[in-house]
């Protein structure tokens, strides 16, 4: 259960964040909001959920001033990639389960927003004139509303269906208030000096057992003719291509390569396209766009040669790794037997537990067993790189004896439980993001 509470933080703080309303105006009406509206390119797409560029800049413009920074902003690409392909699965998923908020509790909540008050009242005047100021039409930020509104039901269902039992109380309460001093004695790769060689079958086994890695993605080529509202003209082009004559004034383009340059509805319908029927013809506003399948590279494999490096480093890391697991498990035996062991370590005072679960890879079992058990020595656990093993001198507990510490555990609990459900949705869905245009 230690578990649960303590793996899943970072979407729950993503998502937690659209629970609150003082920021969705704010986001239409920076400066150059409208322009983005306009914009209908695919920056991610999850289950067939378009993730417009639109969509995309005005999230990012609430972090604006964390902007600049290239190790940050690139965190906060992704996070904002991560947030909205989350809140487009949560909103289909509470459509599909009928957790639709209705005009009456979009209405109220627009009517709530100070934003749109004058002496506190809401004014419809006041509530017009802004949007149109920004360029907004109402269906457009209601729409909006709605969509907060209704994974907000969702997520308020998952969680009000959480309660923990009284052992999950205790032992939560347990991990939560207990602190260690001792020792952390770390084995990095660097510790191993052994040569270590890799021979030719090696190699070629370990190829054979990872090719499907090294497959390179399937790629089309298709031809492209634009016309601006002339039927006829499109239909003429049509009939030659159909009849094998040469049309000029095309583009080629290849997908997924160039998925950036084009419309979506573009993309899928180039995708239906297939070696049996090559060509095609669509409207889309007052554009003709005829289509013909060009050329088809159908998936293949790296050679064995063109990835020979990379399999010897994958290998030699792994026989490292190998290495390392056994002697951490030989050093902790003797750390249990003689209390010390000639290895480096960091001293730690009175620390929660908590934090150490931070960078030790520990499962549920050994942060009970951390918390409960007499024994001095805990470990090996797998750190980012390396090992950890703990050597625990002191414990004690800090138990807080107010009120609402429960409360604190459930809300936990109903976060993590939001944020597995949030999991099994990413997992289960293809996405794609097309980083060119991030």
């Amino acid at each position: 259960m230690y578990q649960i509470l303590y793996k899943h933080k970072k979407i729950a703080t993503i998502i937690m964040g659209i629970a609150t309303f003082g920021f969705l105006l704010w986001l239409f009406v920076q400066d150059d909001s409208f322009n983005f509206m306009r914009s209908g390119k695919c920056v991610a797409e999850a289950d067939g959920i378009c993730i417009t560029l639109s969509e995309y800049r005005r999230e990012m413009l609430r972090y604006s001033s964390f902007l600049g920074n290239k190790e940050i902003e690139d965190v906060i690409k992704q996070q904002v990639i991560e947030n909205l392909i989350v809140q487009s699965l949560l909103y289909k998923k509470s459509r599909e389960l009928g957790f639709i908020a209705s005009d009456e509790e979009v209405i109220r909540t627009i009517k709530l927003d100070p934003t749109f008050q004058e002496n506190g009242v809401f004014s419809s005047y006041k509530y017009r004139e802004i949007l149109s100021s920004n360029g907004l039409e109402a269906n457009q930020y209601e729409e909006y509303i709605r969509k907060i509104l209704s994974i907000q039901k969702l997520l308020t269902f998952i969680q009000n269906s959480v309660y923990m039992t009284q052992e999950e109380i205790r032992i939560n309460q347990a991990v939560n208030n207990t602190e260690v001093s001792g020792r952390l004695y770390i084995l990095s790769p660097n510790d191993v000096k052994e040569f270590i060689q890799v021979s030719e079958k090696e190699l070629m086994e370990y190829y054979e057992r990872n090719k499907d890695r090294f497959k390179t993605e399937s790629k089309k080529s298709y031809k492209l003719w634009i016309v601006e509202g002339d039927k006829e003209k499109a239909s003429s082009i049509y009939r030659s291509l159909k009849n094998n004559q040469d049309v000029p004034n095309f583009t080629i383009y290849t997908l997924p390569d160039d998925s950036s340059k084009l419309d979506t509805q573009i993309i899928k319908t180039m995708e239906n396209l297939s070696e049996k029927d090559p060509l095609t013809v669509t409207k889309i506003d007052n554009k003709y766009y005829v289509i013909q399948l060009q050329n088809l590279e159908k998936t293949s494999y790296k050679s064995f040669n063109e990835v020979r490096k990379e399999l010897e480093s994958e290998i030699l890391n792994l026989k490292k790794s190998e290495i390392l697991s056994k002697r951490a498990n030989e050093l902790a035996e003797s750390l249990r037997k003689t209390g010390n062991i000639n290895a480096k370590y960091v001293v730690f005072d009175f620390t929660p537990i908590s934090r150490i679960v931070g960078f030790l890879k520990m499962n549920q079992e050994d942060v009970i067993k951390l918390a409960f058990s007499k024994d001095k020595v805990f470990g090996p656990y797998s750190m980012v790189q390396g090992y950890g093993i703990l050597y625990i001198e002191a414990k004690r507990d800090t138990k807080d004896e107010s009120s609402g510490v429960d409360t604190e555990l459930i809300n936990l609990k109903a976060n993590s439980v939001v944020n597995m459900y949030i999991d099994n949705l990413l997992k289960s869905t293809k996405v794609r993001v097309n980083k060119e245009m991030l």
